[in-house]
C-alpha cells in the first residue's frame, strides 16, 4: 500500500520511586513504579501499563554485592506501526497493545578500588503482546530493525518472546591515566510468530557480543582510545530466488527458511588520538581516527541482480546472480573540535 499518514495524539504517565538502606547501609532497596497511556491506541487507562519494580544490592562482604531486580515495563508500538494505513486510508492498528516485557537479573559485583570493579550477572526478559506481521505470520524481531520493515504493514500484537544469558562486566574509571570497560554478553534471543509454540531466533541472536571502549591520557593533553566491538553469526531471512524473479526489482523473502542461514561474524576495531588546548575561553581538540582500521568485512545477506552480458544488456531468458560485496576498508578521517 502507498500512503501519506498523520496522526497526533497525547502521551501521558505517571511514576513513582523509593530508595531506602538498611543495616548501616549494607542493604539498599529501592521499590517502584511506573504507568504509561495515551489518547490514541486502546483507550485511556493507566491501570492497564502499571509496571512495579523492585531491586536490592546487598554487601555480604567487604567489597563484595549481590544485586538483584525485577521489573515490569511497557512500550507503546513504534509510530512506523501505529500511522500504518490501508488502501481504504484507515488507520488499522490502532488497536496495537502495548509491548510487555518482564525482566529478572540477579548478579555478584566486586570492587577492586573505588574505580574498578567486575560483575556477572544473568539475566530474563519475557515478552507478550509484540507485533507480529500480518502478511508473513512472523514477528518483527525476525524481520529486521530498518525503517523499511519497522512496522509499515499491518500488525496483530499477538507475539511472545524471551531473551535471557549471562553478561560479564570489567570497568575502570579514569584511574592512573587508563579508563575502560570491557564487556561479554552469551544469551539467546527468541519470538514467536502467530505459533504461541513456535520460537524463532530473532535477527540479533547472535549468541556472543564482546565489546570495549577505553584509552589511555598522556602527559600534555594527548590522549589515545580506541574501542572494539565483536558479534556473533546473526539469522538472517534468505531470498526467495524464484519469486524474486517473477517480481524484480522487489526482493521476496523467504520467512519459511528463517533461522537456517546466518551471517559471518561482526567484528570492528576503531582507534583514535587525540590532542588538546585548554585556553581561558575557549578549548581545542584536534584528532585523527581510523574506524575499522583491521580492514574486517561487515557482513549483510547476500544481494542479487539481472544476469547481464558485457555490454550490459540483461541475458535472455532472465535469471538471478549474487552481487559481490565490496571488501572491508579502513576508514581514515582528521576532525577539530572547539568548544567555547
Amino acid at each position: 500500500a502507498a500512503f501519506s499518514t498523520e496522526i497526533d495524539f497525547l502521551k501521558y504517565g505517571l511514576f513513582g520511586n523509593l530508595t531506602r538502606s538498611f543495616f548501616e547501609n549494607s542493604l539498599d532497596v529501592s521499590v517502584g513504579f511506573r504507568m504509561d497511556d495515551d489518547s490514541f491506541t486502546q483507550g485511556e487507562n493507566l491501570l492497564r501499563t502499571f509496571s512495579p519494580r523492585l531491586s536490592a544490592s546487598y554487601e555480604f562482604a567487604e567489597n563484595w554485592r549481590l544485586n538483584g531486580s525485577l521489573g515490569r515495563y511497557y512500550k507503546i508500538p513504534p509510530y512506523t506501526i501505529l500511522g500504518y494505513r490501508n488502501n481504504q486510508n484507515e488507520l488499522i492498528n490502532q488497536n496495537a497493545a502495548y509491548t510487555r516485557s518482564d525482566h529478572v537479573v540477579l548478579g555478584l559485583q566486586h570492587y577492586f578500588t573505588p574505580a574498578s570493579s567486575i560483575s556477572l550477572e544473568g539475566f530474563y526478559k519475557r515478552y507478550s503482546d509484540y507485533p507480529v506481521s500480518v502478511r508473513d505470520s512472523v514477528s518483527l524481531a525476525n524481520k529486521g530493525g530498518g525503517f523499511e520493515v519497522l512496522g509499515s504493514e499491518p500488525i496483530e500484537t499477538v507475539g511472545k518472546g524471551r531473551s535471557y544469558g549471562v553478561e560479564f562486566l570489567f570497568q575502570q574509571k579514569l584511574s592512573n591515566n587508563f579508563y575502560g570497560i570491557l564487556a561479554y554478553t552469551w544469551f539467546y534471543s527468541e519470538f514467536t510468530g502467530f505459533d504461541p509454540d513456535t520460537y524463532l531466533p530473532s535477527v540479533w541472536d547472535s549468541r556472543h557480543l564482546l565489546s570495549f571502549v577505553g584509552g589511555y591520557k598522556f602527559k600534555r593533553n594527548w590522549e589515545l582510545s580506541a574501542r572494539y566491538r565483536f558479534a556473533g553469526q546473526t539469522p538472517y531471512v534468505p531470498a526467495d530466488l524464484e519469486a524474486t524473479l517473477e517480481n524484480y526489482p522487489e526482493v521476496i523473502l523467504d520467512y519459511s527458511r528463517l533461522g537456517g542461514e546466518k551471517l559471518d561474524v561482526f567484528s570492528q576495531l576503531d582507534v583514535r588520538l587525540d590532542k588538546k588546548w585548554n585556553l581561558k575561553n575557549v578549548a581545542f581538540d584536534v584528532f585523527i581516527e581510523v574506524q575499522n582500521l583491521l580492514g574486517q568485512d561487515i557482513p549483510s545477506p547476500p544481494e542479487y541482480g539481472l544476469s547481464r552480458d558485457a555490454s550490459g544488456a540483461v541475458i535472455e531468458p532472465e535469471s538471478l546472480v549474487q552481487i559481490e560485496a565490496g571488501e572491508g576498508q579502513p576508514i581514515p578521517s582528521i576532525g577539530i573540535v572547539i568548544d567555547f
